[in-house]
């Protein structure tokens, strides 16, 4: 990736410098183009998870694995797998546009998964067929 305009070099007390204009709206530019890859790469996997603002363990977390898969794939020891880069792309468009809900929803599920993960599930044969029963 190459800039061709939007940044300005300056003079400072310790030498030149790069300025670049209106910084935000370039990683939001960058985080869209790397979201139309078919396969993200290490660096790109690390971008996306701090344009998130989120932990190793946070990302790992919302696509089921270990945050040592994921500082695998930051540091290119191993790929992304398709449904964990699906899921970090509508993280990003969630983050981004703010029309997916997608962190708050998987955030709810984590949250649902940790309450009932030693909770028994019934079920109950009913006239309108099979349906969770409440337990006693």
């Amino acid at each position: 990736m190459y800039l061709v305009s939007g940044y300005d070099w300056v003079d400072t007390g310790h030498g030149r410098g790069l300025v670049i204009r209106d910084l935000d709206d370039l990683l939001k530019a960058i985080s869209l183009q790397l979201m139309t890859k078919k396969a993200l790469n290490g660096k790109e996997v690390r971008f996306l998870r701090k344009q998130l603002d989120i932990t190793q363990a946070k990302l790992a977390r919302y696509v089921g694995l270990n945050y040592q898969q994921v500082a695998r794939w930051e540091k290119g020891e191993s790929e992304i797998t398709e449904s964990a880069a699906a899921i970090l792309r509508l993280l990003i468009l969630d983050h981004l546009c703010g029309r997916v809900a997608v962190r708050k929803r998987l955030d709810e599920m984590i949250e649902t998964d940790a309450t009932v993960k030693n909770q028994r599930t019934l079920f109950r044969k009913t006239e309108e067929g099979w349906q969770q029963a409440q337990a006693a």
